[in-house]
């Protein structure tokens, strides 16, 4: 039995702590950040657990998002939580924030809908997960491109999508593009380690699986392909 969950978040543009405890959260700190996180997350977690009122030794279960997002955050947050699992000696898991977005939003739906989780990776495409209304699977995340969507969405134009995510701006224009006009955006954020922990939470207790702890990359970084460009002398 979970007694308090470490949630961690540092895949997106802030560096997110949180506990949670029989699915409530106890405790959490949010900090907007674009780079960083490797000198702020321990401190973070510490502060978390204090303002808990608990030991670090309390904690039974960490779970950290593994992506697609900030190939660096997301390093720094995979270390942390893997380096505490081990030297608390419990179990870490990995959740994709994408999987939370669809949740969201299948609770929102109407029967047709496609939800399509958009996270934004600091390019013109940005990250895209999909959920189908008609066999239940979510798809792996993968970047909106033409034929990336293409590949993953209906043909007919005539079928209500919506998208969550802090790339939805970006994604509807290039729904719009492929022919689909019925788009909504529920919202166009990202959940912080507090929401992500207490789903996390719900799904563990359920016996719902997660993901492993190592990073999910829908693409390699940008300084492995300036490093391919320049070793090709281009």
């Amino acid at each position: 039995m979970m007694a308090f969950l470490l949630s961690i978040d540092c895949s997106g543009q802030s560096c997110s702590s949180a506990l949670v405890r029989n699915g409530q959260i106890s405790a959490v700190e949010n900090l907007p950040l674009t780079r960083g996180h490797a000198s702020h997350i321990l401190p973070q977690i510490a502060r978390v657990v204090a303002d808990a009122g608990i030991a670090m030794s309390a904690i039974t279960q960490i779970v950290t998002t593994v992506g697609p997002g900030s190939f660096t955050g997301l390093r720094v947050g995979l270390a942390a939580a893997r380096g505490l699992a081990l030297a608390l000696d419990i179990p870490v898991t990995g959740v994709r924030v994408g999987d939370l977005l669809i949740d969201q939003m299948k609770i929102a739906k109407s029967d047709q809908a496609w939800c399509i989780a958009a996270l934004d990776g600091k390019r013109a495409e940005p990250f895209a997960q999909c959920w189908n209304p008609d066999n239940g699977e979510i798809s792996s995340p993968f970047t909106a491109t033409e034929t990336g969507l293409r590949e993953h969405l209906p043909a007919a134009s005539d079928i209500p999508l919506m998208i969550a995510g802090n790339g939805s701006e970006k994604l509807r224009p290039l729904l719009f593009d492929i022919g689909h006009r019925q788009v909504t955006i529920v919202n166009d954020s990202l959940p912080d380690a507090a929401q992500l922990g207490q789903w996390a939470w719900r799904r563990l207790t359920d016996g719902q699986p997660l993901w492993p702890p190592k990073p999910l990359y829908v693409r390699p970084p940008d300084v492995s392909q300036a490093a391919a460009k320049k070793a090709a002398g281009q």
